[in-house]
């Protein structure tokens, strides 16, 4: 497949002064500020049967405009359906974002949540993991088996009522340091559904998340709403 280069890159220089640093940071030295979009020929989602354990073909985002992750159940039986797992893929190459893992001071995914279904009441929320795929193991695009793609490290994060219709921004520091870490030049990550949490933890709940990811329209431009990795470092 061909790999459409999708991403913008905005690069700042911003600084700091003594007492006052990027994201809360004490340094003296110039924040260099990137912004990636995803790739979403090579963003997508695989879904697994519940009943069977089968796994479906992968579901790209240039072709769903949007991805998913998480938990499908019968509202009325509370019986799981399926498991749906997406990927979200960033092109480092040529952006600026250095290969020394040391000189990252901080980075987040942001993503727009379409809906969630059901979504979650009150308090309630929805435990995720984000895992950080290697790519030089299991490189793009994504197939059916890299599902179950050991992860090769992973942080937490929950979806809430409040979060539809809005952006969500996840501190991904250490997934990006630890992607430097390996050689990666594609940073790949997977959003999981954390079932110990949610058997561990009463205020969380099952369901499915969709969030944008659609191609340029008339009142939607892509660059507005697309996964966006933000990264800072010296």
């Amino acid at each position: 497949m061909k790999k459409t280069v999708l991403w913008v890159i905005t690069i700042i220089l911003v600084m700091s002064f003594a007492g006052c640093g990027s994201r809360g940071e004490n340094h003296d030295d110039i924040v260099n500020v990137v912004n990636i979009l995803s790739d979403h020929v090579f963003d997508g989602d695989i879904t697994r049967d519940a009943i069977t354990g089968s796994l479906s073909a992968p579901t790209f985002a240039d072709e769903a405009q949007s991805g998913l992750f998480g938990i499908s159940f019968d509202p009325l039986t509370g019986t799981e359906i399926s498991e749906t797992r997406a990927f979200i893929h960033f092109s480092l190459s040529g952006t600026g974002v250095p290969i020394d893992p040391a000189r990252i001071r901080f980075a987040t995914i942001a993503v727009f949540v379409n809906s969630i279904s059901p979504v979650p009441a009150g308090s309630s929320r929805i435990p995720f993991f984000i895992d950080l795929i290697d790519t030089g193991l299991f490189p793009a695009p994504i197939v059916s088996t890299d599902f179950d793609a050991p992860a090769s490290s992973f942080r937490t994060t929950f979806f809430r009522e409040a979060d539809v219709g809005a952006f969500v921004e996840i501190d991904i520091t250490t997934l990006l340091q630890d992607a430097l870490s390996l050689g990666l030049t594609d940073f790949e990550v997977r959003f999981r559904f954390d079932r110990a949490t949610f058997q561990e933890d009463l205020s969380t709940v099952r369901g499915l998340v969709e969030i944008d990811n659609a191609d340029d329209a008339p009142g939607h431009q892509r660059i507005d709403f697309a996964p966006l990795l933000h990264v800072e470092f010296v």
